[in-house]
């Protein structure tokens, strides 16, 4: 067996240790709420939300639901980023995490 060579082996751990240290923050799920999808402002910047399901102890499946189609469903989000305007609640599209936004479909409620 040939020997690893130990400077490519530090050099590869500190490449791991250093794309691991540079990962973008995310928030906890415990921070997060989930939000019914409204509508987003004319120019892209504000996501207006109905209302805040998790909050209400809503759980997906059970009392909504999302149907595939290319508009978003619902969307995580911290509440305390949330704002109000004269068009209602809303989010800065740059508040809410990427990773959070559902593209499953159109927001359902389930009788």
């Amino acid at each position: 067996m040939k020997k690893i060579n130990l400077s490519l082996l530090i050099i590869a751990l500190l490449g791991i240790g250093a794309a691991y240290a540079n990962r973008p923050l995310e928030a906890s799920p415990n921070q997060l709420h989930r939000y019914s999808f409204l509508s987003k402002s004319p120019d892209g910047s504000k996501m207006y939300y109905e209302f805040d399901i998790t909050a209400q102890g809503w759980e997906q499946g059970i009392d909504y639901s999302c149907n595939s189609t290319p508009a978003t469903c619902t969307f995580l989000a911290d509440p305390t980023r949330a704002h109000i305007d004269a068009n209602g609640p809303f989010f800065w599209v740059w508040d809410v995490p990427g990773s959070g936004i559902q593209n499953q479909g159109v927001f359902e409620f389930l009788d």
